[in-house]
């Protein structure tokens, strides 16, 4: 009658061993999570999702007006236009004039 009650109990050793590691692994595992969850890195994820940058936009046209939205948008249009211009007048003034005619022998 022994060999049963034995076989039982060293059969609750061992699943309250396995719990016990479970929960140590457990234990771990979050307390490296919490290591590299900084605020910086998971902002940094944050800003590069698409589905975040969306709700994001669409929340600034919520509070801010779709009116406002679009006069912002307009003059961004316009100061990125004026902006690229500016940079080919640079670009055209810096470059060297070129003779018209082929050069004399």
């Amino acid at each position: 009658m022994t060999q049963p009650t034995d076989d039982f109990e060293s059969r609750k050793q061992l699943l309250v061993a396995r719990s016990t590691l479970g929960r140590l692994k457990l234990q771990h595992d979050a307390a490296r999570l919490r290591e590299s969850l900084t605020f910086g890195n998971v902002g940094a994820a944050v800003v590069k999702s698409p589905v975040v940058r969306s709700a994001a936009f669409l929340l600034a046209v919520e509070i801010a007006g779709s009116g406002r939205i679009a006069r912002l948008l307009s003059f961004a249009g316009q100061a990125l236009s004026v902006a690229r211009m500016a940079g080919v007048a640079l670009a055209w003034l810096k470059a060297p004039s070129h003779p018209a005619g082929p050069p004399a022998p």
